[in-house]
């Protein structure tokens, strides 16, 4: 999303900005279609979304190789390795996992609904709004949506 948001703002200052404007608006559609599926994967109304299931048998599965990891060291095999394993799993659990699942306004998966959201409202005004002669609140709506795309960017570097 950014990498669009980038080449939204290029296209902007280029000479042949009518034509990639154009191309731009007539691609909307399918990116728009594609930003709803994107969006559905993180948020369903009324319901589970997939990116939180997946994370919860995520977890479960780790949980359960931690037992085992259990078992290993209880009954002497591989102590060392087990005791090993089962502290990778717990900082995994801990720093990878853990905020993902975390639910609410300023969770990670928050942010990407918000994300794609602003990207849906600002490429519904850019394609009303493309072809006025007066562009400036356009691309000053685009470095917006850039700054914000570029935060939640970070976000989720940070969270792997």
């Amino acid at each position: 999303m950014t990498a669009l948001a980038d080449e939204l703002a290029a296209i902007a200052t280029r000479q042949e900005r009518s034509a990639g404007i154009r191309q731009l608006v007539a691609v909307l559609p399918q990116l728009q279609a594609q930003l709803r599926v994107l969006r559905g994967y993180f948020a369903v109304d009324g319901g589970v979304p997939p990116y939180a299931r997946y994370l919860r048998y995520v977890a479960r599965v780790r949980q359960a190789n931690e037992s085992e990891l259990d078992d290993w060291i209880a009954s002497g095999r591989e102590p060392l390795r087990a005791t090993e394993l089962k502290l990778q799993s717990g900082e995994v659990a801990a720093h990878k996992i853990a905020p993902r699942l975390a639910d609410g306004s300023d969770s990670l998966r928050a942010a990407m609904v918000s994300a794609i959201d602003a990207w849906l409202v600002a490429s519904e005004r850019f394609a009303q709004q493309a072809f006025t002669r007066d562009g400036k609140q356009a691309f000053s709506e685009l470095r917006s949506l850039r700054k914000e795309l570029q935060t939640l960017k970070r976000r989720v570097d940070a969270a792997q």
